[in-house]
């Protein structure tokens, strides 16, 4: 949450990678699914929530392409996982040009990376992965309507909490600065302005929610790093290392 750029998102997948077999590719694949999926929820609570917001054609818009590209990724790697060792040889044909990418390390990681999306094609896996999802959406959306009721806008519809959800979520998306600081006040103000909430208003509920949120994400995330003696500086080295 404090590195630009996703680069956080690497950072995952170092310390995950060190607990899993397969080491970091394979949790860079978890990572890059738990995104689809993200991305699929928003797109799916967008088009739910059409019938009772006037959203600005952008929003519908960017949800479209969304989710077709989410949907795209996602059939993308089921084909590249059926297809195993010689979905891999086919990438591999093409990308030979690269000089190191013949290495067998390289190999190697993205023999676990597709091992990782294997779940995608595990049937009774999936249902519980979608609905794990959606709680955990549940929960942000929750989350937002408490802190409307805090900063007195208890006039506004809960649709209110799930429509700022789905602006940060989307805002969240693309590679910003650290903590998306910034990007994510101004998509929470837009998305307020849906319901007539003045800028000025907006802006403090949206520094208020951000900060508590990225406060709380910072403070787990030293812990975690202490409980695996670990500093920052460490993973920052390793990601910028790549390994």
């Amino acid at each position: 949450n404090i590195l630009p750029a996703k680069v956080g998102e690497l950072a995952r997948a170092y310390m995950v990678g060190r607990m899993i077999p397969g080491g970091v590719a394979r949790a860079l694949s978890s990572l890059l699914i738990e995104r689809l999926l993200d991305v699929l929820v928003l797109v799916v609570l967008v088009f739910g929530l059409m019938p009772f917001i006037d959203m600005p054609p952008f929003l519908i818009n960017a949800g479209r392409l969304l989710g077709l590209l989410s949907a795209c990724g996602v059939a993308v790697l089921v084909v590249l996982t059926r297809i195993g060792d010689r979905g891999l040889d086919w990438i591999l044909r093409f990308l030979r040009r690269v000089p190191w990418i013949g290495h067998p390390r390289v190999r190697a990681a993205l023999e676990n990376l597709l091992a990782g999306f294997r779940v995608l094609t595990v049937g009774k896996l999936l249902p519980a992965t979608v609905l794990s999802s959606l709680v955990i959406w549940f929960g942000y959306a929750l989350l937002n309507y408490i802190a409307l009721a805090v900063f007195g806008m208890t006039h506004l519809p809960v649709t209110a909490a799930a429509f700022v959800l789905c602006a940060t979520g989307f805002s969240m998306v693309v590679p910003s600065s650290p903590g998306g600081m910034g990007v994510w006040e101004a998509a929470v103000v837009l998305a307020l302005s849906v319901y007539g909430v003045e800028q000025t208003q907006a802006f403090g509920y949206a520094f208020g929610l951000h900060a508590l949120t990225n406060v709380a994400l910072i403070v787990l995330g030293l812990w975690g790093l202490r409980s695996e003696s670990l500093t920052f500086a460490d993973v920052r080295v390793q990601v910028a290392d790549g390994d």
